[in-house]
């Protein structure tokens, strides 16, 4: 299991994140698009990033998909991280905050060292899933800032020494 918590900034792209009313703008116009990407550092370092495609429902809900590319937590000595994520995602607009939500499957995790004299080998799960979810302030219809929490399903690493060559 993975876990990151981090500080993330957003790019928002498009108009749907603005201050104006979605029932007075074309279809097109509640389109969103995101690109997250945070770190934190709390005992381990944490980082994650996202990018994010949706529509603007109501004024205050927001459904899409989201591409989770990875996330992870290393420390001196030992990195653990997953990735390749594909889910849905959902945004709760309460005035200029935003409370989201995010769900979905990874296609990779791994585990590292400093140390050269060990090879990791993986077992994930058949379905092998991700959430994470969090709160962020938008300052604009273009960047905002806020925090959130990602966490993977369990998987199994198991070490062994690199034959010498």
């Amino acid at each position: 299991m993975i876990g990151a918590a981090i500080l993330a900034t957003s790019l928002n792209f498009l108009h749907a994140q603005s201050d104006e009313k979605s029932e007075r703008r074309p279809f097109t116009e509640r389109i969103y698009g995101e690109l997250s990407f945070g770190w934190l550092r709390v005992e381990m370092t944490n980082w994650m990033g996202n990018l994010a495609v949706g529509y603007r429902i109501t004024p205050h809900i927001y459904l899409g998909v989201e591409r989770v590319p990875g996330f992870s937590s290393q420390n001196i000595g030992r990195s653990h991280g997953v990735g390749d994520g594909w889910g849905i995602q959902s945004q709760l607009r309460l005035g200029k905050w935003y409370a989201f939500g995010g769900k979905g499957y990874l296609g990779s995790a791994g585990i590292g060292t400093d140390g050269p004299e060990l090879n990791f080998t993986y077992e994930l799960p058949s379905s092998f899933s991700y959430f994470r979810y969090g709160m962020k302030y938008c300052f604009n219809q273009w960047f905002s800032l806020g925090f959130q929490y990602a966490q993977s399903d369990y998987f199994d690493g198991y070490a062994c020494r690199r034959p010498t060559t």
